[in-house]
């Protein structure tokens, strides 16, 4: 038994066709058909039969499934450890990550990552949580931080949790005593149009909204020069708060929804040693938060 009758094996399990399985393996029929007569031949059963116009798996082909996953994953951990282990080796890990996590989190990860891994180089692309999640199904990243209620695909969960919202005004910031007469500094994503909507209801009155952005560092910087008043998650603003540069306006009544922030693959990823060394990173990371 040997890998490229593995490999054959699962395609053709996935596809349910030799063909189909020929085609995505750039290989041609005959090929696909002569390893899985010879997987069947050393191991003396049939580990698929035909039903209609598909081929689908024996019971001795479901026994062997999870099995032929578990010997490829390990040739390829084995292949990039010792490739690892060469003294030039650089190796990688791609990283998603959406506008708000690359304000605050990702730079907290890239320090805790570059402190027990400095040869692997970590690529940090910031997208919306929607294309991040294309990038991942795609292949073209291996993890990725993302708001989940923005997206529909159904991605495997390495982590999660949930950040703390604060609404903030400057400490050089006049502001009016009727809550709805001051300028609102308002991020376009998130929960903050949520929280806007929450707060009328809390005040009464319809809020203005003076700037918005899709960029939460902007408004980040704008609520600092006294611009307005910003809903904005605590992890972001939270040095700015510590030194009084911001501050917490209480509203009777309105209690901001939390930031929901997810660590996310693709379901049918497989990891290579370091970025399975960078998930559990962020899992205690995450968990210290």
């Amino acid at each position: 038994m040997d890998v490229g009758q593995l490999e054959a094996f699962l395609r053709v399990a996935a596809e349910g066709s030799v063909t189909r399985a020929a085609i995505m393996m750039n290989k041609s029929q005959s090929t696909i058909s002569v390893r899985i007569a010879n997987l069947e031949r050393y191991l003396g059963t049939r580990v698929f039969e035909q039903r209609g116009r598909r081929l689908e798996l024996t019971a001795a082909g479901h026994a062997l499934l999870p099995i032929a996953e578990q010997m490829l994953e390990f040739r390829q951990m084995g292949t990039e450890l010792a490739r690892a282990a060469s003294a030039d080796a650089w190796s990688r890990v791609s990283v998603g990550a959406n506008n708000v996590t690359a304000s605050y989190l990702a730079s907290t990860i890239a320090r805790a990552h570059f402190a027990i891994a400095p040869r692997v180089r970590l690529e940090i692309h910031v997208h919306s949580s929607q294309t991040l999640t294309s990038l991942l199904l795609e292949g073209r990243i291996d993890v990725a931080f993302l708001n989940p209620l923005l997206t529909t695909q159904v991605l495997r969960q390495l982590a999660s949790y949930h950040d703390r919202s604060a609404l903030v005004r400057s400490s050089s910031f006049r502001m009016n005593s009727q809550l709805a007469e001051n300028p609102f500094l308002s991020y376009s994503l998130g929960p903050v149009k949520e929280a806007m909507r929450l707060l009328e209801l809390a005040i009464g009155h319809r809020i203005t909204v003076a700037v918005e952005s899709n960029s939460s560092s902007l408004i980040h910087s704008l609520a600092m020069e006294g611009m307005g008043l910003a809903i904005l998650p605590a992890s972001l603003i939270g040095s700015s708060l510590a030194t009084g540069e911001l501050k917490e306006v209480q509203v009777p009544g309105f209690n901001a929804p939390d930031w929901p922030v997810a660590f996310v693959a693709s379901p049918a990823r497989h990891f290579r040693a370091e970025t399975r060394a960078f998930i559990d990173l962020v899992t205690e990371t995450v968990k210290a938060l």
